[in-house]
């Protein structure tokens, strides 16, 4: 279970390179490509909030504001009934 207040959504990008034979020969082997990835960031308070988004914004380049999610805990159960005719 995660002890989180506070959530927002991390977007990172990595860049992977292709092999020898797409760079000189175009159209074969496996070509460069860059993959997006969107990563939850938890945090239990408000200072430990500003502290990570002060981190995430720090040491990115043209970083977009991320949206901040408060997260209410729900609580869910269930039942088994068994009726004997």
């Amino acid at each position: 279970m995660i002890n989180a207040k506070f959530v927002f959504f991390e977007k990172t990008s990595i860049h992977h390179e292709g092999d020898e034979r797409s760079r000189t020969n175009p159209g074969h082997g496996y070509p460069a490509y860059t993959e997006q990835i969107t990563t939850p960031v938890f945090s239990k308070d408000e200072t430990e909030l500003k502290s990570r988004l002060a981190s995430y914004m720090r040491y990115g380049y043209n970083r977009e504001i991320p949206q901040v999610f408060s997260l209410t805990p729900v609580e869910i159960s269930s039942e088994i009934t068994v009726k004997i005719k």
